[in-house]
């Protein structure tokens, strides 16, 4: 009696080949849900509103510092209440959402567009906002000072005001905007992000000359921070420089050719890496100074199919990352869809899975094992929700569902391929209840046997049918209740017949 177990889910979603062919440890699908360090699949958690009412559509953003939730707008505003998982009552994070008034100049009406940095330096707040109308501002303070509307811009002439910047080294780096084709990347004076022209300190008007250091005429676009380096993106390019306190101690250590970041806010570390986006996908920037190519192996080819439909369905939205501590998972949302990055040097764990929200995400926030979003719905409307683990359900602006899960195989030939199976039976391991539905033609995908519930483990209980003579065989497993799920494994029975 032939058999065959599904229960290593540790390559999560790859849709690198097609529905015929896939890593018996891999999935074509795997929606609202990820993939644990026991490589089983976990539904996601439920998400609460934690905002009473909806916020003001002058603020933007969504931060945490200080065990406090904050909002940035370009005037002073009331606390607003918060409620929910992760806030207050036993929890650590502030009950009060509060709001950072950070104006383009003092009295100034003109309402923020963007926040493009959120920063903590020497325990003060960095921001980094964009206006309606395309101008972009430096600001740095205490949030005393923010929540109070002090004028906390950055006066300094060599300020880049561009939209990236980073922490490194004791120092701000920054570019300046695009419009400007920055050639040099600037950078403040040591533990003083107020003077961008301290003379042997700062650097004044020119900077790191990045531009002079490119194989073609490209400018900078964006500055982050790995493994002690500074990685400046150019267009088509990843520089790593060699920082020091003492501008003359700034040397140009590598350059990695066929690389380029196209959504600043998509840039985030994982563990020793930096993750970011661009038109054909997710990379690393790891894997670019090892590889030196825009190959398809890069960490995101799996899910470049998903992404690429995604960023086509929301091109209006700004995509969002995060490293999340709490499950060790790089996070990228992309308007209603959120894609899961779990990792795991120890057990050898790299799984995509998505999740698909009910509302578009326009802010996105952690602390430690706590993930908070600001959404917005079709009608404007915005509000803030945390993920709370003992939640089933997707709270909304007005309303609650159940989560819909969908776990979905590639086609598989049971271990010898173009030979028919009597396939007569199926167990499953799961911890709770879901419905499982098989496939049984890879040219006809959407052909499925009828859904039938099962519960836990019934390997001990009579086999389960499932009657059917085919070559291959794909399993489909969802679940939409207000309850808990985890897939550990599912197993096949059949008859090999031969060939035909």
């Amino acid at each position: 009696m032939p058999a065959m177990s599904f229960q290593d889910f540790r390559a999560g979603i790859d849709r690198r080949k097609s529905q015929q062919i896939v890593d018996q440890t891999g999935l074509y699908d795997c929606k609202n849900a990820f993939v644990n360090s026991g490589f089983a699949i976990k539904k996601r958690s439920g998400i609460d509103k934690i905002t009473g009412s909806s916020l003001t559509a002058d603020s933007k953003g969504l931060f945490e510092f200080d065990e406090t939730l904050y909002v940035v707008s370009h005037a002073t505003a009331g606390d607003q209440t918060l409620s929910g998982y992760g806030i207050g009552s036993g929890y650590p994070v502030n009950t009060a959402l509060k709001t950072l008034a950070a104006p383009r100049s003092p009295g100034s009406s003109t309402k923020v567009a963007h926040v493009w940095q959120f920063l903590i330096f020497n325990d003060q707040i960095y921001l980094v906002v964009e206006y309606v109308g395309g101008s972009i501002k430096h600001h740095y303070g205490t949030a005393a000072q923010f929540i109070a509307g002090t004028d906390v811009a950055i006066t300094d002439i060599n300020c880049p005001n561009g939209k990236s910047v980073v922490v490194h080294d004791s120092k701000i780096y920054g570019i300046e905007p695009e419009s400007y084709n920055p050639a040099y990347v600037k950078y403040s004076a040591t533990e003083n992000p107020t003077n961008w022209s301290k003379v042997k300190d700062a650097s004044g008007l020119l900077g790191i000359p990045a531009g002079l250091e490119a194989m073609g005429n490209e400018h900078a676009v964006a500055v982050t921070s790995y493994r002690g380096f500074l990685a400046v993106f150019m267009q088509n390019s990843i520089q790593l420089w060699k920082t020091h306190p003492n501008p003359g101690l700034i040397e140009l250590d590598t350059t990695v050719d066929n690389a380029f970041v196209e959504s600043l806010n998509s840039l985030a570390p994982i563990n020793e890496d930096v993750y970011y986006l661009n038109s054909t996908g997710i990379h690393s920037v790891g894997q670019k100074v090892y590889t030196d190519t825009m190959a398809t192996s890069d960490v995101g080819s799996p899910i470049s199919d998903l992404v690429k439909d995604s960023l086509s369905t929301y091109s209006t939205s700004e995509p969002l990352a995060l490293f999340f501590p709490g499950e060790n998972q790089y996070i990228l949302a992309i308007g209603k869809d959120m894609f899961i990055f779990t990792h795991s040097s120890k057990a050898g764990l790299n799984a995509w899975t998505r999740y698909v929200l009910p509302e578009s995400v326009t802010g996105i926030t952690k602390y430690r094992n706590y993930l908070f979003i600001r959404t917005i719905t079709d009608a404007g409307a915005e509000n803030l929700f945390s993920f709370n683990p003992s939640s089933y359900q997707d709270a909304t602006a007005s309303s609650t569902s159940d989560i819909d899960v969908e776990i979905l195989s590639s086609f598989n030939s049971l271990g010898q391929a173009g030979t028919w199976k009597q396939i007569y039976g199926s167990d499953v391991m799961f911890e709770g209840t879901a419905n499982l539905q098989h496939r049984w033609d890879s040219r006809s995908p959407s052909e499925e046997t009828t859904s039938f519930e099962l519960t836990n483990d019934t390997r001990p209980g009579t086999l389960i049918p499932v009657e059917l003579m085919t070559t291959e065989i794909s399993y489909k497993v969802t679940q939409s209740a207000n309850t808990d799920f985890k897939l550990n494994g599912l197993t096949y029975y059949y008859n090999q017949l031969g060939l035909f």
